[in-house]
């Protein structure tokens, strides 16, 4: 295959492609996202994630004893 590894490994070209893609469109799409969503967006990370699933389940957990 011309212009890739026979790993899969994208080449040079490609990520150029790939990022000038997401500068685009990044910034058009982003604000339709939920604010729960974490997976693969600017500023967030699974350990956020992580610590938001485990607030929502302290808070039910909590109201359903109450």
């Amino acid at each position: 295959m011309a212009g890739r590894r026979i790993l899969g490994i994208p080449t040079v070209l490609d990520r150029v492609v790939q990022q000038a893609i997401l500068q685009v469109l990044q910034p058009i799409l982003d604000p339709s996202f939920s604010e729960h969503s974490y997976g693969f967006r600017p500023n967030r990370n699974a350990h956020q994630a992580v610590a938001a699933a485990q607030t929502y389940i302290q808070q039910v957990t909590i109201g359903s004893w109450t």
